[in-house]
């Protein structure tokens, strides 16, 4: 999208970052309150008062908190990093030995994952792999791209379906001597599936694809809170019954989040970022069309 589409507008990294904090942070916010107000009891510990609502505004610093609203956004505090740099990465990473950069890069996401935990230095392999492949406009072949889906698929099944290594994906259900492979295992199965999700980038949406791939984003906020009103309710119901109103629900309001709330709000944003390009080859309508068809 940079290359494409940011790098030829008006100031094109102010476009590009507000265009990326316009994109995520609105949902972010309803969903943090939605969190809040199921468990306002919570505070901000020994984070500071700046820090803890600033992340709440920004996400940026969301991961270090004492205690997170939304779990799940430790991640998406990391990703708001990488926008920020994001530009510069694309340019250091343009020509010269991709392949020993790469490397550098793994050496160094390794070490920041072994000493330093998650956190952007830790993921910025995955993202300089994203980069190349844009880059060099690379699709995974056929055999790729099944060989890709099927290890994956493989190795979640088996650690799934064998009781004695269930602990290895299942930390929290299973603990066993095995859960201290759960972090290499979630990163061998990231690496498998780069082929396959290389090559969903490619493949162009209809627009009920479209729409489930926007409230992905909706569910993957928006989850946690409603799975933290469930088991704090005490509810008089079964585990099974419990878990399948929980998907129901989950589900069922992220796609109406998406269609009535979202939506709404991120057409202005394709339409801001259409007109401060300065490099017009078709009509405004056909260029507002494309851009919301590349999910901007």
């Amino acid at each position: 999208m940079w290359q494409s589409k940011y790098s030829k507008t008006e100031n094109p990294y102010f476009t590009y970052l507000v265009s990326r904090f316009w994109r995520l942070l609105p949902l972010f916010w309803i969903c943090g309150v939605i969190a809040l107000l199921i468990q306002p009891w919570h505070h901000a510990g020994s984070s500071s008062l700046v820090h803890y609502w600033g992340s709440q505004i920004a996400i940026l610093g969301y991961h270090s908190l004492d205690w997170l609203p939304i779990l799940p956004a430790w991640s998406l505090d990391v990703e708001m990093q990488f926008y920020l740099l994001a530009p510069l990465a694309i340019l250091v990473m343009t020509g010269g030995s991709r392949i020993w950069t790469l490397f550098g890069i793994a050496v160094g996401s390794a070490l920041a994952s072994k000493f330093l935990g998650e956190n952007l230095a830790s993921c910025a392999i995955f993202f300089a792999i994203g980069i190349v492949a844009a880059q060099m406009k690379w699709r995974p072949g056929k055999a790729l791209l099944a060989g890709s889906g099927m290890l994956v698929i493989l190795g979640v099944g088996v650690c799934l379906a064998v009781p004695a290594l269930r602990s290895i994906l299942c930390v929290g259900t299973h603990p066993g001597p095995l859960s201290m492979w759960n972090i290499p295992a979630q990163i061998t199965i990231s690496f498998l599936a780069i082929p396959y999700a290389i090559w969903t980038t490619s493949r162009r949406s209809d627009r009920v694809d479209k729409t489930l791939a926007d409230a992905s984003y909706a569910l993957y906020l928006l989850h946690w809170p409603l799975l933290e009103a469930a088991m704090t309710g005490h509810l008089p119901v079964s585990r099974w019954l419990l878990t399948g109103l929980l998907y129901v629900a989950t589900i069922g309001l992220s796609i109406g989040m998406t269609l009535w709330i979202d939506n709404p709000i991120q057409k202005p944003r394709s339409r801001w970022v259409n007109s401060r390009s300065r490099r017009r080859t078709t009509s405004p309508v056909a260029d507002t069309a494309a851009i919301e068809a590349s999910g901007s």
